[in-house]
């Protein structure tokens, strides 16, 4: 369980998010609306550790996250994809990993059939579009298997056809025990959405 309690996130000495008791359960799919200068994405990047100007605590199955201390099981994924194009999307999924196991390739070929990237797995990353790059990572996500995946502005890398597979790996996620937190401005189905309004998150569906 993700929990927050106490939480101000600050921006210019003005707080922006205020979260007194917040608990984000196991195998959740949170999706957060907003915009562009709401709060979203500082508050996925102080639960990764890469944004500390907030006060309160944040807590990861009961053990306290260190502000500016990444978090060896909390994976953030945001609109710089570090990709090597050069290489391939296979050899970009291996990068983190190493030397992948047996059965964790067969999981990679399951997660990757899922969202429809089999055929790509030998292409080159500098062939690949956007929402191509953005598979790959989910891909490499269900093997690296983070206790929490962040990604910011969700909604902007695939369109509605896309996307109904890769809910499908997010219910693996899910089942995983996995905590997934999107952001983004449009509306997404099967997530427990909540709004950023009046420094406070509303909880919408």
């Amino acid at each position: 369980m993700l929990k927050f309690q106490g939480y101000r996130l600050y921006t210019q000495a003005r707080v922006i998010l205020f979260l007194e008791d917040f608990a984000v359960p196991a195998g959740s799919f949170y999706y957060i609306l907003g915009n562009s200068s709401a709060g979203k994405t500082l508050l996925l990047s102080s639960i990764a550790g890469e944004y500390t100007h907030y006060k309160g605590f944040i807590t990861l199955k009961n053990q306290k996250l260190t502000p500016g201390l990444k978090h060896n099981n909390i994976l953030m994924i945001n609109n710089e994809l570090p990709i090597i194009d050069k290489m391939t999307v296979l050899e970009n999924i291996e990068i983190p990993i190493g030397k992948i196991s047996p059965i964790a390739k067969k999981r990679l070929l399951e997660m990757a059939s899922i969202v429809d990237i089999i055929d790509l797995l030998n292409v080159k990353m500098a062939l690949c579009s956007r929402s191509e790059k953005m598979l790959m990572y989910l891909v490499r996500a269900a093997l690296v298997n983070p206790f929490i995946l962040l990604i910011d502005d969700l909604d902007t890398f695939f369109d509605n056809d896309m996307f109904s597979s890769v809910q499908q790996l997010f219910a693996y996620f899910q089942k995983s025990g996995m905590i997934v937190i999107g952001t983004g401005k449009g509306v997404l189905d099967n997530a427990i959405t909540f709004a950023i309004k009046h420094s406070e998150l509303v909880r919408l569906t």
